[in-house]
């Protein structure tokens, strides 16, 4: 199994009043977790995507909002995914998809 190319770790369909629900656990080890942070998270079975840490509560549990864009993959993205978006892509703009390499 390859190394995973996220900050966490996600099931995507956890989601409760419009946020997706992870854990602490789940964050790799590089990882900055905290409010207001954006972030890539993914599991090995869908497209990683960019969320919002909206709330870490007191017994780990992790608030995130998943936001309409693609995280990249083939630029490098661990050591600068809360300070860059060359790797974010807007799924909503005409050319973004699997036919034009997006």
């Amino acid at each position: 199994m390859q190394a995973p190319r996220w900050d966490m770790w996600v099931d995507f369909t956890r989601l409760y009043d419009g946020l997706t629900h992870s854990h602490l656990e789940d964050v790799e080890p590089a990882a900055v977790i905290e409010p207001g942070r954006h972030i890539v998270v993914g599991d090995y079975d869908a497209d990683p995507a960019v969320a919002q840490v909206v709330d870490v509560t007191a017994n780990g549990v992790v608030l995130l909002r998943v936001l309409p864009v693609h995280a990249r993959l083939q630029t490098p993205m661990r050591s600068t995914v809360s300070g860059s978006a060359d790797w974010v892509h807007d799924r909503t703009k005409e050319g973004f998809g699997p036919d034009t390499g997006g």
